[in-house]
């Protein structure tokens, strides 16, 4: 491993015993400059410390999913998950797929490949447009590595760790320390209360009216994991039934039995998301689900940024 340091030849190495056992999946900068989550063929390989474009709630709710197929044959299942192991998750994303643990507490097919998942985590440098907000606990991860200290979050991160050949130069702390996870863009205060008046307040038409519908926010959200059922009946007589992504900003997503349309607007559909990302739905009722990873703000062709309509909405002085 000539020209890589000891510490990116520890890393390497560690990867590298992974496979075969195990599918390896680390963010890549691809020619166009875009960042995927894609399979490395050998150690570390060209994986970077890059946040990819699509997060990996792909990995447990495919765009796409076959739930069941019915033939003249035999019914056919979903296909057993694969083991996968992704790298260099950043302390964001990792937030995100404990938020998306406790959503899909319930669903089998979920939790079939989230117990197959093993989740490597590592520091990261903030862009720009990351906004991460502080945390009272370290996220949920099977293993961490900075430089050449690494930490284990699980029993399955022990295992790994124990079958690995190389040798760890400085075993972390029992706690993963907090400069590592710790946000530090502050959010306002009394969220619920500010959304609540401002019922009426212009902004959110002004900000709905350049909105293009084009769901794009909510599609590299890594925490956004709506879903529509679709049947479908082939000319051979084949049945199918598929999961696959909705998408709160599209018109049809509200739409219910009899036509009614619960958000018909661009304005009523914005604050819909807003509300999904800091207060939350049912039993997640003031859990918020922005990580702050900035995506949304990456790829909004007219530039509509959540947190900054949420700096803005004022609150009104209490009597």
């Amino acid at each position: 491993m000539d020209g890589l340091s000891d510490v990116e030849s520890f890393y390497g190495r560690f990867v590298k015993s992974l496979q075969p056992a195990w599918t390896v999946i680390g963010p890549v900068v691809g020619a166009d400059g875009v960042c995927r989550l894609q399979k490395l063929s050998e150690g570390a390989g060209d994986s970077c410390s890059c946040l990819p474009l699509i997060p990996l709630k792909k990995f447990l709710l495919p765009p796409v999913e076959l739930l069941w197929r019915q033939s003249e044959e035999s019914p056919t299942a979903a296909p057993a998950p694969a083991k996968i192991a992704v790298i260099d998750v950043a302390p964001c994303d990792l937030y995100a797929l404990a938020y998306l643990d406790q959503t899909y507490v319930e669903d089998s097919l979920y939790l079939g490949r989230r117990r197959h998942l093993l989740l490597v985590g590592r520091e990261c440098s903030p862009l720009s447009q990351c906004h991460c907000s502080p945390q009272a606990v370290p996220p949920a991860y099977d293993l961490f590595f900075s430089g050449d200290k690494v930490w284990c979050g699980s029993e399955r991160g022990e295992k790994v760790l124990q079958d690995f050949s190389g040798v760890v130069k400085s075993r972390g702390d029992e706690v993963l320390p907090k400069e590592y996870w710790a946000g530090q863009a502050e959010l306002p205060t009394k969220i619920a209360a500010r959304f609540l008046q401002s019922v009426d307040n212009p902004l959110w038409a002004e900000e709905a009216s350049r909105c293009l519908s084009c769901g794009a926010c909510s599609a590299v959200c890594p925490t956004c994991a709506c879903y529509d059922v679709v049947d479908a009946v082939s000319l051979s007589g084949e049945i199918t039934r598929q999961r696959v992504w909705d998408n709160c900003f599209f018109r049809d997503h509200g739409l219910v039995a009899g036509g009614h349309n619960f958000r018909p607007e661009r304005t009523s559909r914005l604050r819909f998301r807003f509300e999904h990302k800091y207060l939350g739905f049912g039993e997640q009722r003031g859990m918020i689900s922005c990580v702050g990873c900035g995506r949304c703000q990456q790829v909004c062709p007219v530039g509509i940024n959540l947190a900054q309509i949420l700096v803005q909405l004022p609150l009104a002085e209490e009597e």
